[in-house]
Parts: C-alpha cells; structure tokens; sequence
C-alpha cells in the first residue's frame, strides 16, 4: 500500500506539470493571436477590404510599398476621384503577390489595371526551399487561401504539407518573426546606448536590406548567366498572377522597380542584367503583359 501511493505521487505530478505546460502553449498561442493583429499583414489586409471601387491594383514587396505615388496617380487620372489599391507587401515573394492579388480582386472585380513591380531574379526564381522561409510578413499566406499557397509553394512532400497545416494553428510558431521581432527592439535600444545612431527608414534597419542583395557584382552577373542559360520559365505564382489579369481583360504592367543608385552601379550596370531583362520581358509579353 505504501509502494502503491508513493508510485502515485510521481505520477500525479507528472500529469499537474504536462496540464500546466499545455495550458501556458495555449495561452501564449491566444496572446499572439491577438497581438499580431497589429502587424503589417493584417492591417493590410483589413485595408484591402474597404469596398470602395479602385481604378488599378499594385503588387510588390516594400519598394511597391514606398514606391507607389497614388497621389500623382489620382492627380493625372481622368477621374480625380478615382482610388487605387496598394496591395504591396514587404520582404513577401511571388507567391504572396499573387495570393494579394486573388484576395484584392475578390473584393475589387471591377479594377481596370494591374501594375506588378519586381527587382532582380524575382519573375523567373523559387521562393520556397522550406517551412523556415515562410516568415515575416510572409506568413500571410497562413491566413488567405493556405491550401492554393502549398501549391504556389510547390510542396509536394506530403509530411512537410502536414508540418505548414499544423503551423497554421500555432501564431507563435507561425508569426515568430513578428514576435522576434519586437524583443528585437529592445535589443538594439540597449545595444545602441552610448553608440553612433544607426541609420532607420519605415521598414527598419537599413544595413538589413543588404541582406537581401547578392553577395557580389560576380555572383549576380552569374545568376543573370545562369538563368538565361537554363531559359528560366516564370515562377508559377506570376504566371497566375499574368493568367487571373488576362482573364479579367485587365492591361498588367510589370515594372523593373527603381532602385537605389549603389545597387544599380554594383548590379544593374552589368552587361547580363539587360539580357536576363530582355529573356523576362519577351516571357512576360509572351503571356500577355506588358
């Protein structure tokens, strides 16, 4: 009888402890949850679905974001009325573009244009190599159409299809980066006491953006070779996105977006960028873009 209730004691608190952490996962599944509420996709998305009639769409990542002057637009348009929606998004790929792109004309059938702005490798590259690049504002893709993502995606593995459903459900597993993101913060708030200002824009720090950049002017100029050398076709998300616009009779502009003049010194200058221009825009015409 003794043996039997110290047996129980182990086990009872085993039970106490598993119900506990359970009960803190959930918790702090619900906080984030709600708190991400605030981050940039969502307050995109609750953008897109004022019901007023827009002229034009935009697509992109944060240089559509600070790209677009709608103002200009609406001063040149006929109509000085007319509205535009900005469905660009930053540090998301193809595959959230084109997924914007669905969610904006489901709420805009009567949009007249499309205009699609991209940078470097973006209309020809794949943007999925795991669940892990699936972050930041990326995470969209969890919330409009998830199962048409796994297709853009290109999973085809069955238990990684599995691991992105059930990601689905876990915010902070899926929204980690906005999480992170704000621990972040406090970081660098302590890291800079005392130190040189580090340079800031709307989207963050600005020596991040080089992270997105290829590593040298060598190794752009052979991804340029490289692509034409393979004749790389569209991404599938963009061949969506050229298909849904000719569908609806809809003109799409796809735009070499303007960057800052240290890329296009480093990068743009070479003697590859203009023929691995040349090989996108002939695809792009191809299907009907402009």
């Amino acid at each position: 009888m003794m043996i039997s209730e110290s047996a129980s004691v182990p086990r009872r608190a085993f039970f106490q402890m598993l119900l506990l952490a359970v009960a803190v996962v959930v918790a702090f599944n619900l906080a984030a949850s709600v708190l991400v509420q605030r981050s940039v996709p969502y307050r995109l998305l609750r953008r897109l679905q004022d019901p007023t009639p827009v002229e034009g769409i935009f697509l992109g990542n944060s240089l559509m974001v600070a790209g677009l002057d709608a103002g200009a637009f609406q001063a040149a348009w006929p109509r000085h009325d007319a509205a535009f929606a900005n469905a660009g998004l930053g540090w998301t790929t193809p595959v959230e573009h084109d997924l914007l792109f669905r969610y904006t004309l489901a709420r805009q059938p009567k949009a007249r244009f499309v205009v699609y702005g991209f940078y470097d490798f973006q209309l020809t590259e794949l943007p999925f190599t795991g669940w892990g690049d699936i972050d930041g504002n990326k995470v969209i893709s969890y919330r409009i159409e998830p199962e048409h993502a796994l297709e853009m995606y290109g999973v085809s593995s069955w238990l990684e299809r599995w691991q992105l459903r059930a990601i689905r459900f876990l915010p902070m597993v899926a929204e980690r980066e906005w999480l992170w993101h704000h621990v972040n913060q406090v970081r660098r708030i302590l890291d800079g006491l005392g130190m040189p200002p580090v340079s800031q824009n709307r989207f963050g720090n600005v020596d991040a953006f080089k992270a997105m950049e290829s590593a040298d002017a060598a190794h752009f100029k052979a991804e340029c070779r490289g692509e034409i050398a393979r004749n790389a076709p569209l991404g599938p998300s963009v061949v969506e996105i050229l298909q849904l616009a000719r569908e609806r009779n809809m003109p799409i502009f796809v735009v070499e977006m303007p960057m800052s003049p240290g890329h296009r010194r480093t990068f743009y200058a070479a003697a590859e960028w203009p023929q691995y221009c040349d090989h996108v825009q002939a695809l792009v015409e191809r299907a009907g873009g402009v």
